[in-house]
C-alpha cells in the first residue's frame, strides 16, 4: 500500500499499540518522537496522508510540530489528528489550530477509516 501514517508520540510503546491496526494491515507506519532530532524532516520524507499527534501528556511540543508541518513547503498538508488530551489542552490546541481533528484514542480508527483506510 502507498498510504503512510506518521505517529508523533513521546511514548513509543503507546505509539506502537495505537499504530498496530494500521501496520498489521500493510500500511506504512512511522513512529517519531515530537522532540526527536529531525522530526520534521522525517515527516517530510514520509509524505504521510495523516499525522497523528499525541497530546495526552504534553500538548505544546506536538502543537509546534504540527505548525512546522503546515509551514513546510515539502508537505502537501496531511490531515493532522490530535489524540487524547484534557479539555484544557484540547482548547489550547484548537485556539491555535482549529482545523485539526481532535479525537479520543478510541475514535482514531474510526476517523482514519473516513479517509478511506481499510482497517
Amino acid at each position: 500500500m502507498e498510504e503512510t501514517l506518521v505517529f508523533v508520540y513521546a511514548d513509543e510503546a503507546a505509539a506502537e499499540q495505537v499504530s498496530a491496526p494500521f501496520s498489521s494491515r500493510g500500511y506504512t507506519v512511522e513512529i517519531l518522537s515530537p522532540d526527536g532530532e529531525g522530526c520534521l524532516d522525517k515527516v517530510a520524507e514520509a509524505k504521510p496522508m495523516a499525522v497523528v499527534l499525541d497530546i495526552s501528556d504534553d500538548w505544546m511540543t506536538p502543537l509546534v510540530v504540527a505548525q512546522g508541518i503546515l509551514a513546510d513547503e515539502r508537505l502537501s498538508r496531511p490531515l493532522l489528528v490530535f489524540v487524547g488530551g484534557s479539555a484544557d489542552s484540547i482548547a489550547q490546541c484548537k485556539a491555535t489550530l482549529p482545523f485539526g481533528v481532535y479525537v479520543k484514542p478510541e475514535e482514531l480508527v474510526w476517523v482514519l477509516k473516513r479517509l478511506g483506510l481499510q482497517v
